[in-house]
């Protein structure tokens, strides 16, 4: 197995039918092109998707939630 140094997190929102993925790098900061390239490739092995949103916390993570 290749560590590539990136973090990824996936859990469901009670309550709601959403997914959270949070992802991140382990030394520096993950850029926004490369959090919208695995957010499509998230969405791209994600069936049947309502909507999605892409958010950037202060400390480097970023949010994607997906609604079905």
């Amino acid at each position: 197995m290749v560590n590539s140094g990136y973090q990824w997190a996936k859990s469901k929102i009670e309550g709601a039918i959403t997914d959270h993925y949070a992802f991140s790098v382990e030394d520096g900061l993950l850029t926004e092109e490369t959090a919208k390239a695995l957010t499509d490739l998230i969405l791209q092995l994600t069936p049947s998707v309502g909507s999605s949103e892409l958010i950037q916390s202060n400390q480097g993570i970023h949010h994607l939630l997906i609604r079905y």
